[in-house]
């Protein structure tokens, strides 16, 4: 083995490697998941070192990156071998290059993905010279005839040739025929060409040698001319609807002619979704699993295209740049492999019949990938416009039909990076370039939304109206996608894979609206097949998926039984051959287990692969793995199960850790994924970094950091109700770990169960739900009533051996759970249902209890996020940081965010809402902080941080002038009330739009006081519409105009309660300064003798106040405390409150005395009508035979008098009862 390398510290080289490719604009520096910037390297052997023969090790290093690949000669791209001990994905990666296979330079460039942004990092380009002359391709040219030239008769066919090593052979062959010996004469080697008959025609003509070393180089392709030549008109017709078809869907087409069935059936189906039928396939023919389809057997090309034209499709040659990547194929360098690709394409035409030929060529080169197309200079821009141009220029000289159409991006007349290109003397933009150029464009229009500034129709006006002035009909092709992005650097919102293909349509529909009557317009193409024919109306219960044909009868074995190689101690990658069906192989199953002979099932599935390859990633390492593979057709019939291969895995120190739990909830605007990382052996948890994505319904990228017991928790971007979302973890690193994703429990998470999972039936005490229970459906509401102080829930498993908590109290199946109180307005209760499988459904019931919350919502979540912490979460700060700092400065930005939950708000309409919030110090200088409002942000204070923070979608509302500490308010009226018809919560962001590097603190809701709050219809009158008081009346009658009232009562009554009613709700009312609920009796207001002032304070939240005054006046106390007689007794007893009595005695009492004792020392007492001392005897009352009465008046100080009144019979004799009284 022969090992080169450049011994230096790993942090000086990659310093250095930052440095220079920084300064070059080769790399981008953003920031990534762990803070530092994101490069990759290759440190050995250094840039034109020379190599012999044998194994050279290439080496590097790395950070903020992963999935390192090295691109060599711009024709291979290899795994490599990365050491990572940190977990913290950087560190060093090598490759042992067998350069016994090259001859001559070797370009190399390894490439990453960054850990932040999921884009393409490069790294420099290292050129080796490899001294080894055995594997040195001869360098072929056709010397004569010239290309382009007119011939006749019989043609000497002239063939140069430089080679290092003796020649074997040298053949040349004429449009596309057999081989045929050339015989060296001179300095050439020659071949005799009958040209005699051909007629008005061009020929292809090719050369190629063959050393005694085995190495075979080809000439470039000479086009000699008979006649005129052949000069096909080459006409660009409407290509309504487009679709591009990549390997390995075009290679079933060609090799498997019952793939062909899917095709047509999909294709035509206009019904399903209501769409317009393909009648356009780009359908490509690079080279796959070994075989180069228009080399190697292009008969299977003729007769798809044949069977094509036959059923009223046009096909177009689709090519890439020849090289791996293809965007390379946009260098000079790389010239000659982009035209190899297309001069393929002509000479298959050249050689077929016309209905066997493809009526055009679709190019896509993405010269923007590569970091050079940022270079000041534009030389790659221009670089691209010459190879584009030498392709038409071939088509040209070979006179054949092709219309040649680039694809190119939405943004070639827009971006400064395609803006003022000078080429072949004109300066222009890039699209404009190519338009001139070119046939047609296929624009690469990818949003999924037609209207709007970023729309697909405003991308694709430009274009369309240049087309036109050029006069260039049916020229541009609008693209749309439809794969899932989420994984790269592309935004979600590029595709239509999470909206579904409903929502195509109808955007589709208003593309064909706004261009269908323009001449230039070609029609909308849609990209891939494979993902167009995979994608539902909606992602969700009840959704359509297109079905293919029916068919019963299950693929053949895989042609080539599989091979396993080892990759290093988590990787294995296995091979196989193609299958056959008599419709479409849409799949194959990889099945692994441990145990040799093993039975393949569901239970030991690897995976799926679309290609003729499986990577096989997260296994143990030192263990052997074995695998079978069986295809799966398009109806899901599963083929014969192939033979089986083994690898064992390398040895690491590394230990293997896994997901071991996931589950995703609905949040009523979007999902929460809640994720736990597990040592594999221990089960103990992992203090790891997350990196994953939302499924499905949804597409945004998350990272975070999981906490001590190993879990993290995310969420995604708005998730309409109904729809389907999942999570799928991408990356996760720890320092001493690995991630062994093949073991994970579960491996990825669902929204809505599988079949078999989840709940069969949940119940509610004291209510009913919105709407009959559904395994599929994950949000319900129940209604109580305002007396129902608790519920219990009752769920119902589906798996026997599942799991299921209700906020998060462990509940049998079957079971009523605790009692679960309930306050006024919305309360929220969790069920979870975690199977054995390590997946969970998640079940919430937001249970409304009856009565009037208020209209005054504190912010139920607050956080802020800091552009240097990008993964540092702040949601339990009790303050909130407000800044934006100049670049220059260091940058740091920080941005709140606040929420609001309003869903109790009684009212139907929003007249007034506001947002107050407390500035908790003064500030040096004047801020304006901008507002803005999300109305369906999906976040919470445990998930945002600056990677993870709402983004788009935000509107403006309105703008605070912050000067000094204290309460500041915004009207978001308008905003709040579009809420209302949605889940009723609002996000707030609060930020320095203008740079003023000045720091404002905000008061969060886990401050003790000055929370912010929003208020939504605040009280504008302080009016009473009514008020009454108990035990009395108001003088005057109550009137709102009338502020001072009195009302009497009596010297019993110690007490008296007031009764306001507001006019207006949401009012604060005080009874002598204690709050009372309008319409609502006070608590008892004590009254002393005389006068008592009692005031009632009515205060409207817009600050207006108005006080009613009610005097009440209680008498002073005029009633006897005792009143005894000399003879007979009172009937009844005494008491003060009774004010009449009789008394009866014998005849023989004459007269009595009554002593008489008052209340209030101070009140006066007659007898009657003579003045009485308290406490002491009248004089003597004469009384006659029969009734007398005796009045005892009691005068108290105000003037109050109470009268006693005693009715005395003196029984006359003979009528006495003889029994003592």
């Amino acid at each position: 083995m022969l090992t080169i390398r450049i011994r230096s510290s790993r942090t000086a080289a990659f310093g250095l490697l930052v440095i220079l490719l920084t300064v070059a604009g080769i790399v981008q520096m953003p920031a990534d998941a762990f803070g530092a910037a994101s490069a990759v390297s290759i440190d050995s052997p250094s840039d034109g070192a020379v190599v012999t023969a044998g194994t050279a090790r290439v080496s590097g290093t790395f950070a903020g990156v992963y999935d390192i690949k090295l691109v060599i000669n711009g024709a291979k791209q290899a795994d490599v071998v990365s050491v990572d001990p940190d977990g913290d994905q950087s560190g060093t990666w090598y490759y042992d290059l067998n350069a016994s296979q090259y001859g001559g330079e070797i370009a190399m460039r390894a490439k990453g993905t960054d850990a932040s942004t999921r884009a393409t990092v490069w790294s420099n380009t290292v050129t080796l010279q490899v001294d080894h002359d055995p594997v040195h391709k001869p360098v072929v040219t056709v010397a004569s005839p010239a290309d382009g030239a007119t011939v006749g008769g019989v043609v000497t066919v002239q063939v140069a040739v430089d080679a290092k090593n003796p020649l074997m052979s040298v053949q040349v062959r004429i449009n596309s025929g057999p081989w045929q010996m050339a015989s060296q004469n001179g300095a050439y080697y020659e071949l005799s060409w009958n040209a005699i008959g051909l007629g008005d025609k061009t020929t292809a003509i090719e050369a190629k040698a063959t050393d005694t070393a085995g190495n075979t180089g080809f000439s470039m392709t000479t086009y000699a001319k008979t006649g005129t030549g052949a000069n096909e008109p080459v006409a660009v017709r409407n290509q309504d609807r487009a679709m591009w078809i990549w390997e390995p869907a075009s290679y079933n087409l060609f090799l498997n002619p019952g793939s062909r069935i899917v095709l047509n059936a999909f294709s035509k189906d206009t019904t399903t979704f209501g769409s317009q039928p393909v009648s356009t396939f780009y359908v490509a023919v690079g080279a796959y699993g070994g075989v180069n389809i228009l080399e190697d057997d292009p008969d299977k090309v003729r007769d798809f295209i044949t069977w094509a034209h036959r059923n009223g499709f046009q096909v177009h040659a689709l090519i890439a740049g020849g090289t791996t990547p293809a965007y390379l194929g946009a260098y000079a360098k790389y010239h000659d492999k982009a035209t190899r690709q297309l001069e393929r394409v002509i000479n298959y035409n050249l050689a077929s019949v016309p209905e066997a030929g493809f009526d055009g060529v679709n190019v896509d080169i993405e010269p923007y990938i590569s970091p050079d197309f940022k270079s000041p200079d534009r030389f790659l821009q221009k670089q691209y416009l010459d190879g584009l141009s030498k392709m038409i220029e071939r088509r040209n000289t070979s006179g054949t039909r092709l219309a040649i159409g680039p694809a190119i991006p939405r943004w070639y007349d827009s971006s400064v990076d395609a803006k003022d290109i000078d080429w072949n003397g004109s300066v222009k933009w890039l699209s404009e370039h190519v338009q001139d150029i070119a046939d047609y464009i296929s624009i690469m229009d990818y949003r999924d939304t037609a209207d709007g500034s970023n729309g697909i129709i405003a991308s694709a006006s430009g274009e369309i109206a240049y087309a036109e002035s050029i006069g260039k009909p049916n020229s541009v092709v609008v693209g749309v996608e439809t794969i899932d992005v989420a994984n790269s650097a592309d935004p979600y919102d590029v595709t239509f894979r999470q909206k579904g293909r409903l929502a195509m349509e109808q955007e589709l529909d208003k593309v064909y609206s706004a261009f269908g009557s323009r001449a230039s317009f070609g029609g909308i193409a849609v990209h891939q097949y494979d993902s167009y024919r995979a994608l539902p109306s909606y992602w969700g219960p009840g959704s359509t998926f297109w079905s293919p044909p029916e068919d019963t009868a299950p693929p053949a074995a895989v042609s080539a039984n599989p091979t396993a190689a080892t990759v290093d101690y988590r990787q294995i990658t296995v091979r196989y051959g193609i299958a056959y069906d008599n419709t479409e192989v849409d799949k194959y199953n990889i099945y692994r287990s441990t145990v040799s002979g093993f039975a393949p099932a569901s239970s030991n599935l690897a995976g799926t692969s679309r290609n003729l390859t499986f990577q096989d990633i997260g296994l143990l390492p030192d263990t052997t793995y074995y695998y079978k593979v069986a295809a799966v057709d398009a109806r899901g019939n599963i083929g014969p199960i192939s033979a089986e291969a083994s690898a064992k895995t390398a040895t690491t120190t590394l230990k293997p850790m896994i997901v071991n739990g996931m589950k995703v909830a609905y949040t009523g605007s979007g999902a929460n994924v809640t994720l736990k990382v597990s040592e594999l052996a221990t089960g103990a948890p992992v203090t790891a970094t997350v990196g994953g994505r939302f499924t499905y319904s949804g597409g945004k990228y998350v990272t975070a950091a999981t906490g001590p017991d190993g879990s993290m928790t995310a969420d995604s971007e708005p998730i309409p109700t109904g729809r389907q979302v999942g999570f799928m973890p991408r990356t996760i690193d720890a320092p001493g770990y690995y991630w062994a994703k093949s073991y994970d429990k579960p491996p990825a998470a669902s929204l809505y169960p599988e079949e078999g999972a989840g709940l069969t039936g949940l119940s509610v005490s004291g209510g009913t739900l919105d709407q009959n229970f559904s395994p599929y459906v994950s949000l319900y509401k129940v209604n109580v009533d305002n007396s129902v102080y608790g519920i219990t829930v009752t769920p119902a498993a589906a798996a026997p051996d599942a799991s299921v908590t209700v906020n998060g109290a462990p509940v049998a199946s079957g079971s009523a759970s605790p009692i679960i109180p309930l306050s006024l307005g919305r309360n929220t209760v969790k069920v979870e249902v975690t199977e054995r499988s390590g997946t969970a459904a998640v079940y919430a019931i937001a249970v409304f209890r009856a009565g009037d919350p208020g209209n005054v919502f504190p912010i139920t979540e607050a956080s802020y996020v800091h552009e240097k912490r990008p993964t540092d979460r702040f949601g339990s700060a009790s303050l909130l940081e407000v800044i934006d700092i100049p670049g220059a400065s260091g940058g740091g930005d920080r941005i709140a965010f606040m929420k609001a939950d309003f869903g109790g708000f009684m009212d139907t309409g929003v007249e007034e809402a506001k947002l107050y919030f407390y500035v908790d110090e003064n500030v040096p200088k004047s801020v304006t902080l901008s507002v803005d409002g999300y109305a369906q942000a999906v976040w919470s204070e445990a998930t945002i941080d600056w990677n993870n923070r709402p983004k788009g979608g935000s509107v403006p509302l309105g703008t605070v002038a912050v000067t000094s500490a204290g309460w500041y308010a915004v009207d978001v009226t308008g905003f709040i009330n579009s809420r209302m018809e949605g889940d009723r919560t609002a996000t707030f962001r609060i930020m320095d739009p203008s740079t003023k590097n000045t720091l404002v603190s905000i008061r969060g809701r886990s401050y003790e006081q000055f929370q912010p709050y929003l208020i939504v219809n605040p009280s504008r009158s302080a009016e009473l519409s009514g008020l009454a008081i108990s035990g009395a009346s108001l003088s005057p009658a109550f009137s709102a105009d009338v502020a001072e009232y009195r009302a009497g009562v009596t010297n019993s009554v110690y007490a008296v309660r007031l009764t306001p009613t507001a006019a207006d709700k949401y009012v604060r009312i005080a009874v002598n300064g204690a709050a009372v609920p309008s319409g609502r009796p006070s608590a008892d207001v004590p009254l002393q003798v005389g006068d008592n002032p009692i005031a009632v304070n009515v205060t409207a939240q817009n600050g207006q106040s108005k006080t009613y005054y009610v005097t009440v006046t209680r008498a002073a106390n005029s009633s006897l405390s005792g009143l005894t007689l000399s003879e007979g007794r009172l009937a009844p007893a005494f008491s003060p409150e009774r004010t009449t009595y009789t008394v009866d005695l014998f005849a023989g009492v004459p007269k009595i005395k009554i002593t008489p004792v008052t209340a209030d020392e101070a009140a006066a007492v007659t007898v009657n009508g003579e003045p009485v001392a308290r406490g002491q005897a009248s004089g003597e009352i004469k009384l006659k035979i029969g009734g007398n009465t005796v009045t005892t008046v009691v005068a108290a100080t105000d003037g109050t008098t109470t009268a006693y009144t005693l009715q005395v019979n003196r029984i006359p004799p003979g009528q006495q009862n003889h029994e003592e009284p």
